[in-house]
């Protein structure tokens, strides 16, 4: 009885457009795109071990719904090597979104890498 009124709430969700659910862009490259409002764009910093990736919003009408560390096992452990970071940004509101990612390498004298990346919420 539980699971049948579990359904009933989700049919009512889905039928009067209460729950949206978007797909999960992720680009290659940096060049600008175009996407609908209630898609999440998974954008991904990549760097030596050590290193400290940070993303820069630049003031645009959008939020960081999540933010997580990649690990990768190979025969069951981690290779030494790398960091990866992961950022799923969702929109606030329509419009254009500049989003930059930051590496810096933990050797102080090499400069940061910034990848950035241009989209619009449609």
């Amino acid at each position: 009885m539980r699971s049948y009124r579990f359904a009933l709430v989700l049919i009512f969700l889905y039928a009067f457009g209460l729950a949206k659910a978007g797909d999960v862009i992720v680009p290659d490259d940096s060049t600008p795109f175009s996407i609908k409002s209630e898609d999440i764009v998974r954008l991904t910093g990549k760097g030596i071990a050590g290193s400290r990736i940070t993303i820069d919003l630049n003031k645009s009408p959008v939020k960081v719904e999540s933010e997580k560390t990649v690990v990768f096992l190979k025969n069951g452990a981690v290779p030494k090597g790398e960091t990866i970071k992961e950022f799923e940004i969702k929109a606030k509101e329509k419009g254009m979104a500049k989003i930059i990612i930051i590496v810096k390498p933990p050797q102080p004298d090499l400069p940061p890498k910034k990848i950035v990346y241009e989209f619009e919420f449609k």
